[in-house]
């Protein structure tokens, strides 16, 4: 695949998307990874990340992950768990690979942001399955 399916528009990674995270993606040899910075508008309370946010960071980087490398997918299943709360302010690694392949259109995927300390911050599992576009 190539990272022809990336929208202008795409919340997660739309350059054009005036209210966007414009996420930018980099290929590990396992996965992918992208670096984010919260800002005050993306926090819930007291200064932490809003979890909604959270949650869309991996599932977007899960998702990119089996586009980039795999098929079209769209997420049908999607765990998240908040381990410590994500700083304003503070940049973060989102990391996402594929776990297993079944019927080559079932795709098991694990996220995880880690702070620059190599601190957990937060992991999610989810099931993508393929769709014809």
């Amino acid at each position: 695949m190539t990272n022809d399916f990336i929208t202008d528009y795409c919340f997660a990674c739309g350059k054009d998307n005036e209210i966007g995270l414009k996420l930018k993606f980099i290929d590990l040899d396992d996965g992918s990874m992208a670096y984010f910075s919260p800002q005050k508008a993306h926090q819930g309370s007291n200064n932490f990340m809003h979890g909604g946010l959270i949650s869309t960071l991996l599932d977007e980087i899960m998702a990119r992950e089996v586009w980039y490398r795999y098929a079209p997918a769209v997420t049908a299943k999607l765990s998240v768990n908040f381990l410590r709360p994500i700083p304003i302010g503070k940049e973060i690694h989102i990391i996402g690979k594929v776990q297993n392949i079944k019927k080559d259109k079932i795709y098991e995927t694990f996220g995880e942001i880690v702070a620059n300390d190599g601190t957990i911050l937060a992991n999610a599992t989810a099931t993508l399955f393929r769709i014809s576009i």
